[in-house]
Order: structure tokens, then C-alpha cells, then sequence
């Protein structure tokens, strides 16, 4: 079989479950447009699912990723569905998201759509395309002036949004709901530090392989110091890299399997003193628990993201990265380190905050 007679086999398999999951859905779902869960071994599609799951009691979420033009809005009437949920995640400037939500309002004419805390893709340089094509954000300008307020991860997507014309709200990432408040300010160097690495389409840095190497010898620098290493993967798909670059430097690696948990995660990213990762959810874990991280800014969603939790400066773009650059940002934020965790706190607990106002209109919204 070849790759687009497979591709389209697989199209046609998601078209046939997601008409399953929308045709039995129970009366008062509403549909999520968001990355495919559960089963997914992607600890941030997990986390930013359950969060609206969190924030949104006795709503159920039927979750899709894209909505099959099978199924006509008689069905879905007699459903009852109440409408359709935007999930979080770097969904706006997205085709496939774009083709979800336009099926979602196709089928569910006259229902609300509803967001707490969407990434904007930034054309400069986006997950899919051509970097510098500003030509699908501009597509789903009709479907956010649909909504009755569009809320955004940070500062960046806000103001990408606004230049667009949508005067969109920064509420925050939807999984800081998931943040501890207690037990964190007393947080004693131990002398760990976290290291996460992925792989990806469109980056700031155009070889993964370079960025591989900067950070193995920025590991060996670490080392040197004195300092214990581990390796972190939050996405089975990048389990191969984490356990290379593990063996490379001699030390443990914690693979996507064993972060299936909010509980685990938690654990894992508090038991260091700070992270270097380039995937943007264990960033957001990380802040979760107020341990303060490097950001590999590997495309600009990861500077939107520390920008709205008071930590821009501490972003390098993977284009940047080399082994003294981190050596020296790690030694700086160590220095500041009580700082940092002052202001992550204090940060979070005002973007779980917004992110929870978010959540009560969304809810009155789609109860009607």
C-alpha cells in the first residue's frame, strides 16, 4: 500500500470513530476540537484535555479531531449537544484544527463555541507551512468573530490575534489549573537538573542534529559542575532521542510511559532544581510546580507561554542554543533561582485564576 492510499485509509478509520463517538454521545456532550485522546502517549494533549474536562463539571466532552461531514445536524440535534469546545493547545493558525471547528459550526448551527486558553500558530514560523504565510491565520478570522470571546495562552498569541482584528483576552495555559499550592516556596537546590528534548517539524533551528549535540555537551558541562542529569521525555515519540542522549551522558531518562499521571508528573518535575526542554508542556509542567526552566524556543509558542508567566528572559531560541549559552543562562537562573520561584507563584496563581473566570463564562454559556 502506498503512503497515500495509507494515509487516506487512516482518514477514512478516524472519519468512521468519530462518527461512532458524536452518534452516541450522551444528551448535554459537548464537542472538543483538540489534538486525539485518550490513548495518547503526548503528555500535553493528556493534560490540556483533562484540564477542560476539569474545568467544565457535569459538561461530558466528546473529543475529535477533526468532525466527519457524515453525520448531518439532524442527528446532532436529537443529540442534544450544547456545542463545541476549542481546546488548548497551538490550534489557531492550524489547517487541521481550522477544519475541525469548521465542521463543529457546520453541524451545530446556532450552538456557542467556547475557549479558555488557545494558542495562536505564528506565521513567522508555524507548525505546518511555509514560514512567513500569514494566509491560514488569516482563515480563522471568521470562525473567532463566531465566538463570543476568544481567550489565548499568552502575550504573543493576544497580540497576533489583535493585529488580525480579534481583541482577544490572555487567560493562560489551560493546564496550570493543575498547579500545586503548597510546599513550594521552601524549594532547597539539590543539585538536579532536567533536560528535555523532542523531535518536531518547523524550528528556529533547521537541523535537529545540531541541537542534539549542544545540549549533550552542555549535559557533560553540567556534569563536570557537579550536578546530576535526567533525561525527560513527554512524548513517546521522542523516548528514542531521550534515551540516546541518556546513554550519551550516563544518566537516568524518564520516559513518556511514566508520566501518564498529573500526580507523576508533579513529582518528576519538583524533584529537580530546574529544566532545560524544548517541548512546550513540560515547561508547563514544570511551572505547575515552580520549578523554573530554560525554555529551547523551538518555535514562538514557547516564548508566548514563559512571557505569560513572568519567565520570558529565561527563553534561548534553538537556533541560539549552543553548550556555553546554556551553561551560562543555567548559572544565571541559578543565582536567581528563590527569585524565579518567587515569580512563577505569584504568576501562576493569577493565570489559574483568569483561567478559571474563563472557565465560569464558558460554562454559563454553553448551559445556556
Amino acid at each position: 500500500m502506498t503512503g497515500s492510499l495509507r494515509k487516506m485509509a487512516s482518514r477514512i478509520v478516524t472519519y468512521a470513530h468519530d462518527s461512532v463517538r458524536i452518534s452516541t454521545a450522551e444528551v448535554g456532550t459537548a464537542v472538543y476540537v483538540g489534538p486525539r485522546v485518550p490513548g495518547n502517549l503526548n503528555l500535553g494533549d493528556n493534560l490540556l484535555y483533562w484540564a477542560h474536562q476539569h474545568a467544565l463539571p457535569d459538561i461530558p466532552l466528546r473529543q475529535v479531531h477533526t468532525l466527519p461531514a457524515l453525520l448531518g445536524p439532524g442527528i446532532v440535534r436529537r443529540r442534544q449537544l450544547r456545542g463545541t469546545v476549542l481546546g488548548g493547545g497551538t490550534l489557531i493558525g492550524s489547517p487541521g484544527f481550522r477544519r475541525g471547528l469548521e465542521s463543529a459550526l457546520a453541524l451545530l448551527p446556532e450552538h456557542p463555541v467556547v475557549n479558555l486558553g488557545t494558542g495562536v500558530d505564528d506565521p513567522a514560523m508555524p507548525s505546518v507551512g511555509t514560514p512567513g504565510d500569514s494566509s491560514e491565520l488569516r482563515a480563522w478570522i471568521p470562525l473567532l468573530r463566531a465566538m463570543p470571546k476568544v481567550w489565548v495562552r499568552g502575550p504573543l498569541s493576544r497580540d497576533l490575534l489583535r493585529t488580525a482584528g480579534i481583541d482577544a483576552q490572555v487567560s493562560g495555559d489551560p493546564v496550570l489549573l493543575f498547579a500545586l499550592d503548597a510546599d513550594l516556596h521552601d524549594r532547597p537546590a539539590v543539585g538536579r537538573i532536567g533536560i528535555n528534548l523532542g523531535i518536531t517539524g518547523n524550528q528556529w533551528q533547521r537541523n535537529p542534529a545540531d541541537l542534539v549535540r549542544a545540549v549533550v555537551a552542555y549535559g557533560h558541562l553540567m556534569q563536570e559542575r557537579g550536578l546530576q542529569v535526567v533525561l525527560i521525555s513527554v512524548w513517546d515519540s521522542d523516548d528514542p532521542i531521550t534515551a540516546s542522549v541518556a546513554a550519551e551522558l550516563g544518566c537516568p531518562a524518564v520516559l513518556a510511559a511514566e508520566l501518564r499521571t498529573v500526580g507523576t508528573m508533579r513529582r518528576v518535575l519538583k524533584d529537580i532544581d530546574l529544566l532545560v526542554a524544548q517541548k512546550l508542556h513540560a515547561v508547563v509542567g514544570a511551572a505547575c510546580v515552580a520549578t523554573p526552566s530554560i525554555a529551547l524556543e523551538y518555535r514562538p509558542k514557547c516564548r508566548d507561554f514563559q512571557e505569560s508567566v513572568g519567565t520570558g528572559r529565561w527563553t534561548l531560541r534553538t537556533s541560539e542554543t549552543t553548550a556555553a549559552a546554556l551553561a551560562a543562562m543555567t548559572g544565571q537562573l541559578y543565582e536567581e533561582r528563590e527569585a524565579t520561584i518567587k515569580t512563577l507563584i505569584e504568576q501562576v496563581t493569577m493565570r489559574r485564576a483568569a483561567i478559571s473566570a474563563a472557565a465560569f463564562e464558558a460554562y454559563d454559556i454553553l448551559n445556556g
